[in-house]
């Protein structure tokens, strides 16, 4: 006799057939499912749908049909977070995303000195992002914001998420580490709408043409020099009320008495990215600012 099985029984059969086979498309997990619950009743729409609802995603569908990132048509090297600054892995599975992602990344932020994870590609790395202390405080904020207000209930919160400016500059924030990772635009969108129930990605524009790039550098350097006016006024004002106590000195400053800057440091899109062991969150070394590093090499490698 046939049995119904419930949304967590299936999500925790998938779950079981992912780890071991992460590039599984949903028929073969479906076959997988049946062999290990003959009994069940299960096709494979509601597999489908369950598996989304549980952010178990299924692998995008250009791993059939392995594609370049799409790259600006210029011939100069993009910046940091442009388009065609990274290729993405795309001939490897895509991320396998844990069943509650909201409450597994909120988890590793807590235990973790790091700033957010982003789960890669294949089956050995992700990725710790660790923000300058401006960028952490403010996506901190943001992140408590939503969290108050709940994930979205329906489909019209989600999409008033999806446009909300806090999930646009999460996104815009990560999005420089995930090209380093090796993550499509996809997949970033992908886990956020995991974790926090919207997906920006289809709402922010990207730049494909030669004109469309140098427009879209030209308003991330006017957003880059705002954003260090306003962290130079706080560091400025940092400075003045640690003056006396035991926090002098903790914003360094030149001799004129200015707070110092350094846009490799300090910069409005400046990440470190480490490589963490899948499954283990052990960490392996930070990649470099510049493409080109071997996935294979040995933690102990300097990078």
């Amino acid at each position: 006799m046939s049995a119904t099985p419930s949304n967590d029984e299936i999500a925790a059969a998938a779950r079981k057939v992912r780890q071991t086979a992460p590039d599984m498309g949903a028929a073969k997990v479906l076959a997988a499912v049946k062999d290990a619950h003959p009994d069940w009743a299960l096709s494979e729409q509601r597999l489908r749908k369950v598996m989304k609802e549980h952010g178990l995603g299924l692998p995008h569908p250009s791993l059939s049909t392995p594609q370049i990132f799409p790259k600006a048509a210029t011939t100069s090297r993009p910046s940091p977070g442009a388009p065609g600054f990274y290729r993405p892995h795309d001939e490897a599975p895509a991320p396998v995303l844990p069943i509650d992602a909201r409450a597994e990344q909120l988890r590793y932020q807590k235990e973790s000195p790091r700033s957010y994870k982003l789960y890669g590609r294949g089956t050995k790395w992700d990725y710790a992002v660790t923000w300058n202390v401006d960028m952490q405080l403010m996506v901190t904020m943001m992140q408590n914001r939503m969290l108050e207000a709940g994930l979205p209930r329906d489909a019209r919160q989600k999409q008033q998420w999806a446009e909300a400016p806090m999930m646009r500059t999460i996104f815009e924030q990560l999005w420089p580490a995930a090209q380093r990772a090796g993550l499509s635009r996809e997949d970033l969108g992908r886990q956020l709408e995991a974790e926090w129930g919207a997906n920006p990605e289809p709402l922010i524009f990207y730049p494909r043409t030669k004109r469309e790039l140098m427009v879209w550098e030209a308003q991330r350097a006017d957003e880059a020099a705002k954003y260090k006016v306003n962290s130079m006024r706080i560091k400025r004002e940092m400075a003045r009320a640690a003056r006396g106590t035991e926090h002098e000195g903790s914003v360094k400053t030149d001799a004129r008495g200015q707070p110092l800057w350094d846009e490799e440091v300090n910069g409005q899109y400046v990440v470190i990215l480490t490589r963490l062991h899948k499954g283990t969150d052990v960490e392996c070394g930070d990649l470099p600012q510049h493409e080109g590093w071997d996935s294979d090499m040995p933690c102990s490698h300097t990078l």
